[in-house]
């Protein structure tokens, strides 16, 4: 979509590719590379630089059952990660675009990611358990662990300068990631009649 005109946005191409639904999209922080996942298995990459004649760059394929979920680059790399179904978390190096490679296998139920803007920091959660992981972004080490009791973790955020995690489910619980090796927990806003799905820091 064209939304130059926010008030009357214009379609500009149809991508296809997918034999099945397509479950999660992300850009590149250019705004030049799309990322499409599907039902079917495949994790695509497009070259959206021109969005009137779009290109396939290449593309990632995963077992039909093995669907993915969620995606997330690394802030000032050429890395992608992505998780399923089944909270597997795979990091790609994507500096070749026609021949993305698997590069990590982290451990864990992931079912969300978010990166600090610096690259430097990364926050998992984890349906199954309620917990929150750190880790050090640069090679992916674990940092530490946050547990969170009587509530469910439905999504995470980190504010902009990286310091602040946000740890979302009935309750939104504010966390002192300064040191992720040594989180603290700062404050709780008031719980919520029906859970929250996301939020985002202005």
């Amino acid at each position: 979509w064209d939304i130059s005109s926010r008030s009357i946005p214009k379609k500009t191409r149809t991508i296809n590719g997918h034999s099945l639904s397509v479950t999660s999209l992300l850009f590149d922080q250019n705004n030049d590379i799309l990322i499409s996942s599907s039902r079917d298995g495949t994790v695509m990459l497009w070259d959206v630089a021109k969005p009137k004649t779009y290109m396939e760059l290449g593309d990632i394929e995963f077992p039909e059952d093995d669907i993915t979920t969620g995606m997330a680059f690394k802030p000032n790399s050429n890395f992608l990660t992505s998780w399923n179904s089944d909270g597997k978390f795979v990091v790609w190096d994507i500096s070749d675009l026609a021949n993305p490679k698997k590069t990590e296998t982290l451990d864990g139920s992931i079912k969300d990611a978010v990166f600090s803007r610096d690259g430097k920091l990364m926050a998992s959660s984890s349906d199954k358990d309620n917990i929150v992981t750190l880790w050090d972004a640069t090679d992916f080490a674990k940092l530490n662990t946050i547990k969170i009791d009587n509530d469910s973790v439905n999504a995470i955020e980190l504010s902009k300068d990286g310091k602040t995690l946000a740890i979302i489910g009935k309750k939104i619980i504010l966390w002192d990631v300064t040191d992720p090796k040594k989180p603290a927990q700062l404050s709780i806003l008031p719980q919520q009649d029906d859970e929250m799905a996301d939020m985002v820091f202005n």
